[in-house]
């Protein structure tokens, strides 16, 4: 066993709660991860009981259903039977799992409740040192803000012991590693949900999910504006007690959702010249305005005075945001797939010389909008394979572009282009082309682009497939684009037009 071990952490964009903060240090350090992150924490829930004012992100069985991650539980029993605590966790850093369990933080140097009262909370451990006898270990310590410290062999086991039998609501130790997975990801529904957001109607997750249905009368998204501000009516009142962390989520809400925008204009999914982050950066700055604001006037002994103020500037900071998330929603690009109407393709006839046994991948989907639906070719194909387009009337096409995910497995590398005259007949050669290596082996979308040097103007074109990367047996393609780009590009004006005639 090594002296020292320490698991990857990222100081993740938002932290909230442990829970959350704990599993965006690990995921996040896998680039894939991003997707699956601006997929989730678009959608606010919270408890309709006003004693209970945790407002937090609607992620599922996070730590469950997490695709980044390998998850169990075991129960204090096993790890009892192990020998000892300090030996179990470093026997489970060194296999790589990051644990995860409830404290007595009494114990706890690092805590604000040392040696003053009995005070459990969640503790994650990614490393130790041996030597030092210490373990690094992460939570919100003093002062509130998640950090990544250092606790002693003796105090990490103090901690453990000192939870009184009956008040361990994780029910033993959790256990994380790393998984590498691929995720798709769907602006679609990132729409869907940003409108379930704007909305405040509840998730679906609601309704299917067995272990979520206790919270069928929850409030949910822009919803929990009004149940704060509510809050904040009976706070100065003095009939519930003050908790600042329904204004730190809602703000990490809006860094959370100023990063996806980001995310969709550098992915080309949201126009960037309408400068959607900019203006949704106006709303970060305020929701973290007004948390400070908050804070400042709790400590005043005439709250009171404030809350309308407060109660205002809640409710402003929600009619601003849900306009522009109403002008954001419509302008992101889902799954369809692109220009269909200056595709030419979608007019022809496809036909390809090599067949999937499983009819719905046919040559037919490489011009359907539904960008699930993909052409594949036959298992172990035996190139070179075509695929044919046929038009009732010439088209005058100068560009190609052939779009495939895991291209890295699937992605075609060596095309030739040919057209043929009316008849169908004297095919003509007009180019070899090829792809350089591909980036990524994952549900992104990339394309084999391909210039033409003389525009063509004809009524049969024929794609021969000489070369693909075939890890899977089969090669595969979303869809194929045929365009006349002269207007997008003027220089193509210059190139002679080939016309082929019988």
């Amino acid at each position: 066993m090594k002296n020292q071990v320490t698991l990857a952490m990222k100081y993740p964009p938002i932290t909230s709660y442990p829970y959350i903060a704990n599993l965006l240090s690990v995921v996040l350090n896998d680039e894939d991860a991003e997707e699956w992150f601006y997929s989730e924490f678009s959608q606010l829930e919270m408890p309709d009981n006003v004693h209970r004012t945790r407002l937090d992100f609607n992620t599922s069985l996070l730590w469950k259903s997490c695709p980044f991650i390998y998850y169990q539980r075991m129960s204090r029993t096993m790890v009892d039977a192990s020998g000892s605590l300090e030996n179990f966790i470093i026997q489970a850093i060194g296999n790589g799992n990051y644990v995860y369990f409830l404290g007595n933080y009494y114990h706890n140097p690092l805590s604000e409740a040392y040696q003053t009262n009995y005070f459990l909370h969640d503790i994650f451990i990614f490393g130790y040192d041996r030597e030092r006898r210490v373990f690094h270990v992460a939570d919100f310590f003093k002062d509130q803000k998640y950090s990544y410290e250092e606790l002693s062999f003796e105090d990490v086991g103090r901690m453990y012991v000192g939870v009184r039998a009956g008040d361990d609501w994780l029910e033993g130790v959790e256990l994380i590693s790393p998984r590498k997975k691929v995720f798709r990801f769907k602006p679609d529904q990132i729409r869907e949900k940003l409108m379930d957001y704007i909305e405040g109607v509840r998730p679906v997750s609601i309704v299917h999910v067995p272990a979520e249905h206790y919270k069928h009368c929850w409030v949910f998204g822009s919803g929990v504006y009004s149940q704060l501000s509510y809050y904040m009516s009976l706070l100065s009142q003095n009939l519930i007690h003050f908790d600042i962390r329904p204004f730190h989520v809602l703000y990490d809400h809006k860094v959370a959702m100023r990063l996806r925008i980001e995310f969709l204009e550098e992915r080309s999914l949201l126009p960037k010249e309408m400068e959607f982050s900019v203006q949704y950066k106006d709303i970060e700055n305020r929701a973290q305005s007004l948390r400070n604001y908050i804070i400042m006037r709790t400590k005043s002994p005439s709250l009171s005075k404030h809350v309308d103020s407060i109660c205002g500037k809640l409710m402003q900071l929600k009619a601003d945001e849900l306009e522009l998330l109403a002008g954001i929603a419509p302008n992101i690009v889902t799954g369809a797939k692109t220009e269909s109407a200056a595709n030419c393709a979608v007019q022809a006839e496809i036909t390809a010389s090599s067949l999937s046994l499983n009819l719905h991948n046919g040559p037919a989907n490489l011009v359907n909008e539904d960008q699930d639906l993909i052409y594949a070719s036959a298992e172990h194909p035996q190139l070179p394979e075509y695929i044919d387009f046929e038009w009732q009337e010439k088209q005058r096409i100068n560009t190609i572009e052939i779009r495939s995910r895991f291209s890295q497995s699937l992605g075609v590398t060596v095309v030739e282009v040919q057209a043929a005259d009316d008849a169908g007949e004297n095919w003509r050669n007009l180019g070899r082309y090829e792809q350089g290596d591909y980036e990524f082996d994952s549900y992104r979308m990339e394309t084999m682009s391909i210039q033409l040097e003389n525009a063509l103007y004809t009524n049969r074109l024929r794609l021969v497939i000489h070369e693909a990367n075939m890890k899977w047996g089969r090669f595969e393609i979303v869809e194929i684009g045929l365009y006349d780009r002269t207007e997008i590009n003027p220089a193509l004006q210059k190139s002679p037009c080939l016309e082929l005639e019988a």
